[in-house]
């Protein structure tokens, strides 16, 4: 038992070892492909051929995986095998491979015999010096069974050689794979770069022709200038077919000058087919005659493609052209200074702006301006020259005129030329600046005498009492705002009451402002009015506002949201009417919180004939009451909460704590700078709280 449980577990040692050795084998291969792959994408990606350094680089990193030094890669070129790369560091090695450059197609190569290889056992003796060794040969086929390359890898130790074998055995299939498409790959690389030399020298077509103009002869160059795709296909054409029918007589005159001179030259537009297209080149050519005994046999035609020289040139011409209408004819004063600060090129406004009746080319530029200003001048230049990038400086004032001073560099051949200065006259609107500076402080000195205004329509003080307590806060906005509010306390029939109307006019500015004052004359009016307890309803100052405000003619809708309260103080009874604002907020003693208002009841001026509603509510000792505008809740929502929830957090607290905490976080709003990115509305609250019970 003690034997079987020893050979199960060499047998268990031995399946482990050799899966182990199988998942590194695998990784090896791996990483190799990989390797490879990347080297092929780096080398691929340059401007310049390099399929010697990939077949290097591949050569050196298979020797590796297959445990050897000595290495050879042959890549069948046609039906030879040509050396791609060798790492046989003896001596001999170049002598003995003078013999042996291109191998013949052979047998051997085809896998007839893999231990004895492709090349001779004699030759092997001589380079190895008669010593043991073994010879690892892989054939790479194309999918047809083409052998398409072959490695070669010499061992000199047998446990390497076996190691290469058993590497093999196991990777075979993916390396021969991923070897055979590189080699197809690069093949198709090197086709690719040997089109790209030919084109870059196809622009040079050279043909022969006999005395009636037909083509005999065309190198490369000219079926690609012509668009021919075999010379067989050319042979015989007449030259005079290409010609575009705007230079034939061109070429008649070249002839003419061929009979009497021998050779001319001249331009040529030629008709060519590109991807199945016709289209027109541009073409300088050189002619010249084949004689025989003085008879004309023929000529030599030499073609240079100069369409791209030619669309440069028109292209020059044209910028030339825009260059000088804008000198010519710009408002602007322009020059043109070179590297050493000489100036190359003005318009008439440059040398009126100077003031010079000498021409400004040649002259330094550093001379013309005083010098203060020639210094900002001369600085701009520099910076231009040293960061090849545009430049301004603005408002700068020469002669009792303001110029916005522009410059940019010129370039030529992606090298620095020159540099462009332009002085944009900006007279004109810095007077129209002026003007509207002027015009802004009015308009500021309106709005703060509109603001002035506003705040004295505001109570100077609340009324006092032992039965109910008031607080009040009112910030307008930066902007001049429409907020309202009033408290006060009349007697009616000997009785005292406390009227609050708080009010919101709809949009900011001296309008918003000035129909406070209208607010302002109905409130007016209305308390005048209350002459008897039947008189006291709320909602008729409503209705009076509403009136008034429907009666304007605006070129825009004057609307006002309103909440209008009249607090009776013997009775405690509190009647309210609002019209398109924040229901008020009543917290009771037990910390209950309502909500005072009129239900679907439009703001004031926005629908005319509206009859507003009034309700009431008797009040008891310690509620609070909360009437407000839509702008504390506009601020609050910065800080994601909301009027309702402070007054249930703080429901212990008074009206004053109330105040307070509301303070506190307008201030907070200002000091972070939020109203740079918030445009705040008017905040007014008014706040009262009842101090005795009835009786009391």
């Amino acid at each position: 038992m003690m034997w079987l449980n020893l050979f199960f577990a060499i047998v268990s040692t031995f399946l482990i070892l050799f899966l182990l050795d199988y998942i590194k084998n695998v990784y090896k291969t791996e990483v190799l492909l990989e390797q490879l792959f990347d080297q092929f994408l780096r080398l691929e990606a340059r401007a310049t051929y390099a399929e010697q350094e990939m077949y290097e680089y591949l050569g050196g990193r298979l020797g590796k995986a297959f445990f050897t030094q000595n290495c050879l890669v042959y890549v069948r070129a046609k039906e030879k095998f040509f050396l791609k790369y060798q790492a046989m560091p003896h001596p001999l090695w170049p002598k003995l491979l003078r013999r042996n450059l291109a191998l013949q197609e052979d047998p051997a190569i085809l896998g007839r015999d893999i231990t004895k290889g492709i090349l001779s056992e004699g030759f092997y003796t001589a380079y190895f010096r008669k010593k043991a060794f073994r010879t690892l040969i892989i054939p790479v086929k194309n999918t047809n069974g083409k052998v398409i390359g072959v490695l070669i890898f010499f061992y000199f130790s047998l446990i390497a050689y076996l190691r290469a074998l058993k590497y093999l055995k196991l990777n075979a299939s993916k390396l021969h794979d991923f070897l055979k498409h590189l080699f197809i790959i690069m093949r198709e690389y090197a086709m690719d770069f040997k089109n790209i030399t030919i084109n870059q020298i196809k622009d040079y077509a050279i043909l022969i022709t006999d005395p009636n103009t037909h083509i005999l002869y065309a190198n490369n160059g000219a079926l690609f200038l012509l668009g021919i795709p075999s010379e067989n296909l050319l042979k015989g054409k007449s030259f005079l077919s290409f010609i575009h029918n705007d230079s034939i007589d061109q070429f008649q005159i070249l002839l003419q000058n061929l009979q009497t001179m021998g050779e001319t030259k001249g331009h040529l537009d030629l008709n060519v087919r590109s991807h199945e297209e016709r289209q027109t080149i541009h073409t300088q050519a050189y002619l010249k005659a084949i004689s025989l005994e003085d008879e004309f046999m023929g000529m030599y035609i030499l073609l240079h493609d100069i369409t791209n020289e030619e669309i440069l040139l028109q292209n020059m011409k044209r910028l030339s052209a825009i260059a000088n209408s804008l000198f010519s004819h710009s408002d602007d004063a322009i020059f043109q200074v070179s590297g050493d600060n000489r100036i190359i090129r003005s318009n008439s406004k440059a040398q009126l702006l100077c003031d010079q009746d000498m021409p400004l080319q040649g002259q330094f530029f550093g001379h013309l301006f005083p010098s203060p200003l020639q210094k900002k001048l001369n600085q701009l230049l520099d910076e231009t020259k040293t960061t090849r990038s545009f430049k301004e400086h603005t408002e700068i004032q020469f002669k009792n005129r303001w110029y916005n001073v522009r410059t940019f560099p010129v370039f030529v051949e992606d090298s620095y030329d020159s540099s462009i200065i332009t002085f944009v006259d900006i007279t004109d609107i810095k007077l129209h600046e002026e003007k509207l500076t002027a015009i802004t402080r009015q308009m500021l000195d309106d709005l703060n005498a509109a603001k002035t205004l506003q705040y004295e329509l505001l109570p100077e003080t609340t009324p006092l009492s032992e039965i109910v307590y008031y607080q009040h806060l009112f910030q307008p906005c930066e902007e001049l705002g429409g907020d309202f509010y009033y408290i006060e306390e009349v007697s009616i029939e000997g009785k005292p009451y406390h009227l609050i109307v708080v009010a919101d006019v709809a949009g900011h500015g001296i309008s918003a402002a000035m129909l406070t004052v209208l607010v302002k004359d109905v409130y007016t009016a209305f308390r005048k009015s209350l002459v008897s307890q039947e008189t006291i309803l709320p909602n008729r100052f409503l209705d009076m506002l509403n009136e008034r405000l429907s009666s304007l003619e605006m070129s825009t809708m004057p609307f006002v949201a309103v909440y209008m309260g009249i607090l009776d103080i013997e009775t405690r009874e509190f009647f309210y009417s609002s019209g398109g604002i924040p229901f008020a907020i009543r917290l009771n003693s037990n910390h209950e919180i309502s909500f005072l208002g009129i239900e679907k009841s439009p703001p004031t001026g926005f629908q005319s004939g509206f009859s507003y509603r009034y309700d009431k509510v008797t009040l008891h000792k310690d509620d609070r009451v909360i009437i407000y505008t839509d702008g504390i809740e506009e601020l609050l929502s910065f800080y994601n909460t909301y009027l309702n929830n402070i007054i249930m957090e703080n429901r212990h607290s008074s009206i004053t704590t109330f105040k307070d905490i509301l303070t506190q976080k307008i201030e907070d709003f200002y000091t972070q700078h939020h109203h740079t990115r918030y445009r705040q509305d008017d905040v007014t609250v008014v706040l009262f709280q009842i101090l005795q019970e009835r009786g009391e």
